[in-house]
């Protein structure tokens, strides 16, 4: 079975549960999708542009539209590619054998322990690596200030995991 069987499995079976005809569920979809889409544009964590493709996507029928494109894969990649370069270089370490360590199960944190590096010293390598990058695409109108502050601040200041008292 593939990812359209699937969908159209579930929708065969949610629609009887919510009481709606599946055409119905359907266009409920559509409309939600594209208001949040409204609303992520509106908050600022979207261009006006990504906002446009994607509405677009969701009037088509592309089941994907919250997805990229091959270019922004790319891109991904190639900042991945850079946040890994810059951690092996603070933890005075080769890529490969980073993504070795990493390999056998060790954490970031366990190996920059051994290394003598924190874990908050390998997070301010990855924001300061990724902060270019942001603020270029942010310039390029590729992502909008927003999403890019978000992006800093998840990478900066990690939300705390509540432990058991």
């Amino acid at each position: 079975m593939h990812g359209e069987q699937f969908r159209q499995v579930f929708l065969d079976k949610l629609a009887p549960m919510l009481g709606v005809d599946e055409a119905k569920l359907k266009l409920s979809f559509k409309e939600a999708a594209k208001e949040t889409v409204d609303k992520l544009q509106h908050d600022g964590y979207l261009t006006q542009a990504q906002a446009d493709r994607m509405k677009m996507r969701i009037e088509t029928g592309k089941r994907n539209f919250f997805g990229g494109s091959i270019a922004m894969l790319t891109r991904f990649h190639q900042g991945l590619q850079a946040v890994f370069e810059a951690i092996a270089a603070k933890l005075g370490t080769s890529v490969q054998d980073l993504e070795a360590q990493l390999d056998t199960g060790k954490s970031l944190d366990e190996i920059g322990k051994e290394k003598g590096v924190t874990n908050e010293e390998l997070r301010q390598t990855v924001a300061k690596t990724i902060k270019p990058r942001l603020q270029e695409a942010v310039k390029e109108g590729k992502i909008a200030p927003k999403m890019a502050e978000a992006m800093i601040h998840r990478i900066e200041q990690p939300e705390k995991v509540p432990t058991a008292a």
